[in-house]
């Protein structure tokens, strides 16, 4: 086989070549579009932009315990991470992934996450093609040519359980390709008796039945769903009950607060050092610049305020959320609600977000991820 021929690297013709047979000959190798379409790409990155920018903020709002936050926090920054990737990842197994057309066989080549590869392979007789999609709107020209249906987990663009199409999915010139299948059927020999039907290959996944009655891979297992959606909803929970308590003690000021003035009277202040570099890259050596003298000192703010309830007792307070515009000169007059039962419960009233809207907003859109998958894995069919 000649890889010039297809276009295709070294990688991708050792591939073809290994699940190739001794008498079969290639008739067209062709790849899927790479990039996913904008609304799925949408789909995936504004909740991910959404759920890490209100942890950002959540972590910038807390102050000295920012580390907790962010420990309690981590399955959903891994979530957000893995939304903005999953266009990236998307691509990248779309590249990987080779559609191969035989005499003798349709041939469909696509990566396993992590690592492996997953080969699905139908004879040409009976005809493999199942249904064939294209919108003729479309100026791309591509389409699915499905040879068959999987039950199996779908994340695009929502958590399903199938049937999944499997077969030359989102080709190129869908209409040539779908041809040059009918002639390779056609030129079959009718006299040739028809092949017992032969199962995808497997590499020892757990399976289930696609519409041939073969067996095809569970393409998730389910107590690996129940476990993640579990956890998700676990963590959510944590967060919504943090949110709640936190709601409800500003609740509780609200009813029985008194606001007052507060004076500042001193600014404990935390400082933070980091440091950055530039890599100039140029007749293949890469410098790198300011890894030693760039440095870059932030801080944050905690203020400590000086007030006098009504019995005339003077209470100082120290604010708990600390920020980088929370530098008030000593004297500044701040705003505050106290409980008069307790002076230590102090509010600043500065006109933000609750920090307990937010995590209950952000425990409920975790809540509403991790239920779906513990719910989906709950149903699914035992292995």
């Amino acid at each position: 086989m000649n890889t010039e021929d297809w276009g295709l690297n070294e990688q991708d013709a050792a591939r073809l070549r290994r699940e190739l047979k001794v008498d079969e000959q290639v008739v067209l190798v062709a790849k899927p579009r790479a990039q996913m379409s904008r609304l799925d790409t949408l789909f995936h990155l504004l909740p991910g932009v959404f759920l890490l920018g209100t942890l950002s903020y959540v972590l910038y709002s807390m102050g000295e315990i920012w580390w907790l936050a962010g420990l309690m926090s981590l399955p959903f920054w891994v979530l957000g991470v893995c939304l903005l990737y999953s266009p990236r990842h998307h691509k990248r197994k779309r590249e990987r992934t080779l559609y191969v057309l035989t005499d003798k066989r349709v041939v469909v080549l696509e990566p396993k996450w992590p690592v492996g590869e997953r080969v699905v392979a139908y004879p040409l007789r009976p005809n493999p093609v199942k249904a064939v999609y294209w919108d003729k709107n479309d100026s791309s020209g591509c389409g699915d040519i499905v040879f068959a249906y999987e039950q199996r987990w779908q994340l695009n663009p929502r958590v399903h359980r199938g049937p999944a199409p499997v077969g030359f999915i989102d080709v190129p010139q869908v209409e040539r390709v779908d041809q040059m299948i009918a002639e390779q059927v056609a030129a079959v020999a009718a006299a040739t008796p028809l092949p017992p039907a032969v199962p995808p290959s497997l590499g020892g996944l757990p399976t289930e039945t696609d519409s041939w009655g073969n067996p095809v891979p569970q393409q998730m297992n389910r107590g690996v769903l129940v476990a993640v959606g579990g956890l998700f909803a676990a963590f959510s929970l944590v967060f919504i009950a943090l949110g709640v308590y936190l709601m409800r003690q500003d609740a509780q000021l609200d009813a029985e607060g008194v606001r007052t003035e507060a004076t500042v009277v001193r600014v404990n202040v935390s400082h933070h050092t980091t440091s950055s570099s530039r890599h100039h890259t140029g007749n293949g050596v890469t410098v790198r610049v300011g890894s030693d003298r760039s440095r870059r000192e932030s801080c944050t703010y905690f203020p400590v305020l000086q007030f006098t309830d009504a019995a005339g007792m003077v209470h100082e307070y120290e604010s708990t959320t600390g920020s980088s515009t929370s530098n008030y000169p000593v004297g500044h007059r701040l705003p505050v609600t106290y409980l008069p039962s307790d002076p230590s419960r102090v509010r600043i009233e500065d006109g933000g977000v609750g920090l307990g809207l937010i995590f209950t907003l952000a425990g409920s859109f975790a809540l509403l991820i991790g239920g779906a998958i513990l719910a989906g894995g709950l149903v699914m069919k035992k292995q």
